[in-house]
């Protein structure tokens, strides 16, 4: 939830004052920052998997909340973050489902 909080801030500045979002996004969400982020985040080589969900949630989520893109791939009719699970997918892959959701679909 506090991840989703975060982007929807973002989200919000965007919306209310493009100098402060174009400034946001070049100095936090830039490509090269992303990397820099996920290794922080995920140093170790065996977590590939969190690293590329990483990488989804920041390529969907970037152009969401600066208003670059119309056409989202996430499909959100009936939506329940809080209690779905997929026993198909990793942990990690479910999470960043769940982000990615919650801030498009709830947004």
């Amino acid at each position: 939830r506090h991840a989703m909080l975060a982007w929807r801030t973002v989200s919000w500045v965007c919306q209310e004052d493009k100098l402060a979002c174009n400034e946001t996004v070049q100095k936090k969400l830039a490509p090269e920052n992303l990397v820099l982020a996920l290794d922080s985040f995920f140093p170790e080589a065996e977590t590939q998997k969190a690293r590329m969900e990483g990488e989804k949630i920041f390529k969907l989520l970037v152009p969401y909340v600066v208003n670059l893109e119309t056409n989202w791939a996430v499909e959100c009719n009936d939506v329940d973050e809080s209690s779905r699970v997929d026993t198909e997918k990793s942990l990690v892959e479910q999470l960043a489902n769940i982000i990615v959701e919650g801030v498009i679909c709830e947004g």
